[in-house]
């Protein structure tokens, strides 16, 4: 996921814009003489929430160019109706810089009506209408229908690393999925605890499915952005890093969907769980020996609980589990290491009680994890190892 950076666009409006109303003069279409329009500086100027209008492509390969003049940051979107067969129309959205060599600057790739573009601040726009491929033509006039709506996310423009709100643990607070490839990020400035945030979403709306991705950012760095916990579902959770801000950013999963309602986020604090933590890889494995019970957490999504023992006896070893409930379904691992000191796979992923044959003064990794790391619980659970 992937995103645009500094517009958002909807490819697919829905109901925001409706031309039931249209049908000819007396319907309150608005019949306008647009040519000559074919470049940037010939744009026809548009009111902002104009009423149905005509425009046609005549002939292959035209194309015509409209302006508008924005007062606020907000949205535009465009909608079409009665266009002829074998045409498809397509908009591109640009600013015009009189005194640069081009003078169109892209604002938005090419974009298939209906079409809404995110502005983040006032001015005068420009857009221009083709057939996408420009090959197709017609006398008959095609009616389309714009409108701006004013921001109503009070957190925009939030769309990338770099103008992350900065929010608090234990805030609730209300964003929007919208328009179609919008981004949302956030930052919570390097808490000081040791334990983890959870982030949490209240309401459910049809077609839309937001998911977070939790990354650390520094401008600085080559790689400036690293991954702290991949794209998952809600509700998430994240360990508080040794040092450094928390960002998190929220979009649809396939950025093909939006909704104008809003969203009720909560971020909350969570002490640790797990008194053996951190050991989230091999080389912070925690010590363990025959006869220990653990008491462990697989939490947040994706945790891994790694631990190391050396057998000084006997020639097999058994792990134990319980109470770890019905939301997750530990499985366990086993490794030793290499002359180059190398994890060595020994026994495969498998479940609760595992037995393995061992030999002495041997020293096993063994890992814990939920069976597809899809899942965790903020529960303790035990481990006995015999």
């Amino acid at each position: 996921m992937k995103k645009r950076n500094y517009f958002s666009i909807l490819l697919g409006l829905g109901s925001l814009l409706v031309l039931s109303s249209c049908g000819g003069e007396a319907g309150g279409i608005k019949d306008m003489d647009n040519e000559p329009n074919n470049t940037i500086e010939q744009a026809v100027l548009l009111d902002l929430d104009t009423v149905p209008f005509t425009t046609k492509i005549q002939e292959k390969g035209d194309v015509d160019w409209f302006k508008i003049k924005i007062p606020e940051q907000g949205y535009y979107s465009i909608m079409s109706s009665n266009v002829p067969e074998g045409l498809k129309l397509q908009v591109k959205f640009s600013e015009y810089k009189q005194w640069e060599g081009s003078k169109e600057k892209d604002i938005s790739s090419w974009l298939d009506i209906p079409a809404t573009i995110h502005f983040p601040d006032s001015g005068t726009y420009y857009y221009v209408l083709i057939d996408d491929y420009n090959d197709a033509a017609s006398p008959n006039a095609i009616t389309l229908k714009t409108q701006f709506i004013k921001e109503f996310d009070k957190f925009e423009m939030n769309d990338n690393v770099a103008s992350a709100k900065t929010i608090n643990i234990d805030q609730t607070l209300q964003f929007n999925i919208y328009p179609k490839g919008d981004n949302d990020w956030f930052k919570i400035e390097e808490p000081k605890k040791k334990g983890y945030v959870k982030v949490m979403i209240k309401e459910q709306y049809e077609g839309v499915k937001p998911m977070i991705k939790f990354v650390q950012y520094n401008e600085w760095s080559d790689n400036k952005i690293s991954d702290l916990l991949d794209w998952t579902n809600f509700p998430a959770a994240i360990s508080i890093p040794e040092k450094g801000d928390i960002y998190f950013y929220i979009s649809d999963d396939y950025n093909d969907a939006a909704t104008t309602k809003p969203y009720t986020l909560k971020v909350e604090y969570l002490a640790e769980m797990d008194t053996l933590e951190p050991n989230n890889t091999y080389k912070m494995a925690k010590e363990v020996k025959r006869g220990d019970t653990l008491s462990i957490a697989i939490f947040p999504k994706a945790d891994a609980d790694w631990f190391k023992m050396t057998i000084n006896e006997g020639d097999s070893v058994q792990f134990l589990s319980k109470d770890w409930g019905e939301v997750i379904a530990p499985k366990i691992k086993i490794f030793t290491l290499n002359e180059n000191g190398e994890l060595v796979e020994y026994a495969d992923w498998d479940g609760f009680p595992r037995n393995i044959n061992v030999t002495k003064e041997t020293t096993y990794y063994f890992t814990i994890q939920d069976d597809y790391n899809d899942a965790c619980s903020e529960d303790t659970f035990y481990v006995v190892i015999k």
